[in-house]
């Protein structure tokens, strides 16, 4: 498992939200911000916080899970630049369901 580090900027960001949720809430930012940053340091603008004034670019409307899934995926596939391998490393998820998602992706343009 890869090691990220909270750039200065994103733990005075965490440091300074509310946490309505409390852990729960913070671990799935945490989490949501490991996958959406692309090195070794999550930055201020990989976090993503819900709450009165902030929705997430990554859930702008309401979806399927299955839609997220393929949201998610395509942004992968679009940021490295279609290597599948690579996108299934970094989602932690199968080969197959890469695919399976791509496939679905195709059938709905």
């Amino acid at each position: 498992m890869d090691v990220k580090l909270l750039s200065e900027s994103a733990q005075k960001k965490v440091m300074s939200y509310n946490w309505p949720g409390n852990v729960r809430e913070l671990k799935s930012v945490i989490q949501l911000s490991v996958v959406m940053s692309s090195g070794n340091v999550i930055e201020e603008s990989d976090i993503s916080l819900v709450g009165k004034d902030v929705l997430p670019d990554i859930v702008p409307e309401e979806m399927t899970l299955r839609a997220y899934n393929r949201r998610i995926v395509s942004l992968y596939l679009d940021k490295y630049n279609h290597d599948t391998a690579l996108v299934v490393k970094k989602l932690g998820i199968g080969q197959t369901t890469v695919y399976r998602l791509i496939n679905e992706m195709k059938l709905k343009e």
